[in-house]
């Protein structure tokens, strides 16, 4: 059996605007600060205030998807539900 060499289609990547949204609401539902995800992610002091803190700033793709793991494996620790990146918060 052969296997189709055609990759899957990538998910769609959510704009910053999105992504910063997400992630207010993800830390508010874990509890986490900004100043506490980057420190143990071990990112800049100011990575993160500064990308909450002003529009049309932006992250780098692997800063973002640090931040969603962390985020992500703090809920599934604490037993709570992220909402979907780029889905409605509330």
């Amino acid at each position: 059996m052969t296997q189709d060499p055609t990759p899957a289609p990538m998910a769609a990547l959510p704009d910053p605007e999105a992504f910063r949204d997400w992630m207010r609401c993800a830390l508010m539902v874990t509890g986490r600060t900004h100043t506490r995800t980057g420190r143990d992610l071990g990112f800049g002091r100011n990575t993160l205030r500064d990308f909450l803190g002003t529009p049309g700033r932006d992250l780098q793709l692997g800063t973002a998807a640090a931040v969603t793991r962390y985020l992500a494996e703090a809920a599934q620790a604490e037993g709570l539900a992220l909402p979907p990146i780029g889905g409605a918060h509330g």
